[in-house]
C-alpha cells in the first residue's frame, strides 16, 4: 500500500509539474507574442520615422536648390543691370559727343 501510495503521490506530482510547465510555456508563448506585437509596432514607426527624415532631408535640399537658384538669378539680376547701365553710359557719351560735335558745326 506504501509503494502504491508513493506511486499515486509521483503520478501526482508529474501532473502537477507538467501543468505547471504547460502554463509556464504557455506564458512564454503570449509574452513573446506581446513582444513581437511590440517590435512590429516599433518597427512601423521607425520606418515612419525614417520616411519622415527622408521627406524632410529632399525639402532641405529642394529648399537648397531653390536658394542657390535664387541666388544665381540675382546674380545674374546684377550683371544685367551692370550690361545695362554699360549701355546707358556708352548711349550717353555718344549723345554727349553728339551735342558736343553738333555744337562745333554750329560754331
Amino acid at each position: 500500500q506504501a509503494e502504491e501510495n508513493n506511486r499515486a503521490w509521483q503520478e501526482q506530482f508529474d501532473q502537477a509539474r507538467l501543468r505547471a510547465a504547460d502554463e509556464a510555456a504557455e506564458q512564454l508563448r503570449r509574452a513573446a507574442d506581446q513582444f513581437e506585437q511590440s517590435a512590429a509596432r516599433w518597427r512601423v514607426a521607425a520606418d515612419s520615422r525614417a520616411e519622415v527624415a527622408s521627406a524632410a532631408e529632399e525639402e532641405a535640399a529642394a529648399a537648397h536648390l531653390q536658394a542657390r537658384a535664387a541666388e544665381e538669378r540675382s546674380l545674374l539680376s546684377e550683371a544685367q543691370v551692370s550690361r545695362w547701365q554699360e549701355q546707358a553710359n556708352a548711349a550717353q557719351a555718344a549723345l554727349d559727343r553728339a551735342v558736343h560735335e553738333a555744337g562745333e558745326r554750329s560754331a
